[in-house]
């Protein structure tokens, strides 16, 4: 359900389409429990944390340089081990049972796997030697 406006080489991407699938199953966890609608401050941390995460890829993304990007990838896993964490303080809060979260653990897992796949092809990318002009010198 990306806008229109969105670059496809964002949106159409498959390996990124778990970005916003754990963040859809988390917020229809939150939608399908009373108790999570009752407990206001929780809630609203959970939806803002499971937010964070396409954000700040999409923040990386739009910067163009590996070294900015593999920021924003760490302060995505950041959020999304973030977001894992109050979903399971929601199973011990009785807001809903660990079988009721093994969907969106489980795509928030698939998540956390393909940003820390592209963030090591990031670092990747930052170490690799700069492509040099013949006749230039290396050194400055």
């Amino acid at each position: 359900m990306p806008l229109a406006w969105v670059p496809d080489v964002w949106t159409n991407s498959s390996r990124f389409n778990s970005r916003f699938d754990f963040k859809r199953e988390g917020y229809a966890l939150l939608e399908r429990s009373a108790g999570a609608k009752r407990d206001i401050t929780y809630f609203t941390h959970v939806r803002e944390v499971l937010a964070q995460i396409p954000e700040e890829i999409a923040e990386g993304f739009g910067r163009y340089r590996p070294r900015e990007f593999a920021y924003c990838l760490n302060v995505a896993l950041g959020s999304l081990l973030e977001a894992l964490t109050r979903l399971a303080d929601g199973v011990d809060r009785r807001h809903f049972t660990e079988a009721e979260c093994a969907q969106a653990i489980q795509l928030g897992k698939r998540c956390r796997r393909a940003a820390r796949n592209l963030q090591a092809a990031k670092q990747r990318q930052i170490q690799a030697p700069k492509n040099r002009l013949p006749g230039k010198s290396a050194v400055h």
